[in-house]
């Protein structure tokens, strides 16, 4: 959808960006305000432009490189509506595309394991933790949901493809977050056995013993096909800004459940149990990540054709 990008830039750079903007098809408005721009010191831009146009402006940014911190700034935002314009049809039928930028922003406010994001992870593990041994797959599923599991893990493949420290901070996430589980897993599971209801028991629901169980400890073709596919979808609904739909994506893969298993597992001395769902998380976190970067790959060559502005020395 279209976009408002906010530039603050060099005053010896406006009189040449603004030609080059006027130039591009796609532009629904362009204003500017010389002198306004205090930090750093210029003219501030303001350019509304349709999707495709805002992957052209954004390369020409790079080929300038005037977004390097110290020059120029940038930001983006989402109109609600567009009115009176010529370019209405170009509107309704333009795509959603997100820039690397924003998928990094997005990802970042969604995976950054601080207090919330630790929390929330812990706070899945005990909860799927405490579904297996009761035999309610609900609240697995509810586990599943809460965990921002999905984002640290594709944040690595943006990073490889676009630049900048996304990877780094995605591997330093995801290691957070699902450290965090597995403790907290581990936690549970000892509450549970002092009071009767140990997921490995001699009472065992059908979570532990049975198909459930199975398919989260073990790495069969169906099993890993899903979760390719859940991988690519997930992906797809980052660039495309539908983030809030990867809690679909969690539900598909195994990576909350395997964890708990794990951490259950390893803190009642179910050790083959654990190690098949630790395997089992492995598998899941090796197709998300290498399946997220095919991704990015493929929509870098396809639309953005270009890196990160964040990959710029003075960011990275």
């Amino acid at each position: 959808m279209p976009r408002s990008i906010r530039l603050a830039v060099p005053s010896e750079e406006t009189d040449r960006l603004v030609a080059d903007l006027q130039e591009l098809d796609g532009v629904l408005g362009l204003s500017l305000q010389r002198g306004a721009s205090l930090q750093p010191p210029g003219d501030v831009l303001v350019v509304d432009v349709s999707s495709s146009a805002l992957h052209a402006v954004m390369r020409g940014l790079e080929k300038r490189r005037l977004i390097d911190g110290t020059r120029a700034t940038l930001s983006t935002s989402q109109p609600l509506t567009y009115a009176g314009i010529e370019q209405a049809e170009l509107i309704m039928n333009d795509p959603n595309e997100a820039t690397w930028e924003e998928m990094e922003f997005s990802l970042a406010s969604e995976s950054n394991m601080g207090f919330n994001g630790l929390m929330s992870m812990a706070t899945a593990g005990a909860i799927a933790t405490v579904g297996i041994a009761t035999d309610t797959i609900h609240v697995v599923v509810g586990a599943m949901v809460i965990a921002p599991g999905f984002e640290p893990l594709s944040r690595i493949g943006l990073g490889v493809v676009a630049g900048g420290s996304a990877a780094r901070r995605g591997v330093r996430d995801t290691a957070k977050g699902y450290a965090a589980l597995l403790v907290a897993a581990m936690l549970t599971a000892w509450v549970l056995a002092v009071i009767g209801s140990s997921p490995f028991g001699d009472d065992a629901t059908y979570l532990a013993d049975g198909a459930l169980s199975s398919y989260w400890t073990s790495i069969t073709a169906t099993a890993v096909l899903v979760s390719c596919v859940a991988s690519i979808a997930g992906a797809i609904l980052i660039a495309g800004e539908r983030q809030v739909l990867t809690a679909g994506v969690m539900i598909a893969l195994a990576l909350v459940p395997s964890t708990a298993l794990a951490g259950a597992g390893l803190a009642l001395g179910e050790f083959r149990t654990a190690g098949l769902a630790l395997g089992r998380l492995l598998v899941d976190i090796g197709a998300v990540t290498a399946l997220s970067t095919a991704v990015f790959a493929a929509k870098r060559a396809r639309t953005h054709r270009r890196r990160s502005l964040h990959a710029t020395p003075t960011n990275g």
